[in-house]
């Protein structure tokens, strides 16, 4: 199993033309071996929460976990319900 969750550093970034903004860093842990990975995405829309999980779990673990555990994230899912895009083939 491996929990995932975002987290929001203080520090605003450049994000180009004058602007800065927060951006979120997907955090994915895995219980048993206590193992951290985290990539910065440029938001915390559907499509965006998905790449990251994939870039992390590709590069990042060695085996593909039974179950990826989210904490009420409107991009993945609510009450027990996954978003279209997450449970799209």
């Amino acid at each position: 199993m491996i929990q995932c969750d975002l987290w929001f550093p203080a520090p605003k970034i450049a994000v180009g033309f004058g602007q800065e903004a927060m951006l979120p860093v997907l955090m994915m842990v895995a219980a048993f071996p206590r193992f951290i990975a985290a990539v910065m995405l440029p938001s915390r829309r559907t499509m965006d929460l998905v790449a990251g999980m994939w870039q992390l779990l590709s590069q990042n673990f060695t085996a593909v976990p039974h179950e990826l555990w989210w904490d009420n994230e409107a991009g993945i899912g609510r009450r027990g319900r996954l978003t279209e895009p997450v449970t799209a083939r």
